[in-house]
């Protein structure tokens, strides 16, 4: 099993408490990231909202734990409001997910040069996003085994 698929099977098994946490950990240390390689504030939340919103896209389903996760996400870092239907507009808008990997594997090169602890944190990042709904499709796993 490679290191991405344990990382997403620890995901799948924590509680709500201890997800929100990492995610929390890994949010921060993303956007802090994109913040020195950028020099930018709103690029570095734009880049990182970005590879939220493509992750959770990954399996073509926007689901009501997902909507929660980014509905606070925005609420507590650019103070914005999101219906439901605004927000499953904005992840679906991302597109095809077969279509983005290059995106999220070229940003997360960027996040690697920089540290290896904001590279650990981008993966977390995105296994906690997949794995939000407590179980990551098969699809979900090829897809992020090709981003890293």
């Amino acid at each position: 099993m490679s290191a991405i698929n344990k990382a997403l099977k620890k995901c799948e098994k924590l509680s709500d408490e201890q997800r929100i946490d990492l995610f929390i950990d890994s949010y921060s240390n993303v956007l802090n990231a994109f913040d020195k390689i950028s020099g930018n504030r709103s690029e570095a939340y734009a880049a990182t909202l970005r590879v939220i919103l493509l992750s959770m896209a990954a399996d073509g389903k926007f689901t009501e734990k997902e909507y929660a996760l980014l509905s606070a996400l925005l609420k507590n870092t650019i103070d914005k409001e999101l219906s439901y239907s605004e927000a499953k507009a904005l992840v679906e808008s991302a597109g095809d997910p077969s279509e983005y990997v290059d995106v999220l594997r070229n940003l997360f090169v960027g996040v690697a040069n920089y540290s290896d602890e904001a590279a650990v944190s981008f993966a977390c990042l995105i296994a906690i996003v997949l794995a939000i709904d407590d179980d990551v499709t098969y699809k979900e796993k090829k897809w992020m085994n090709k981003i890293f």
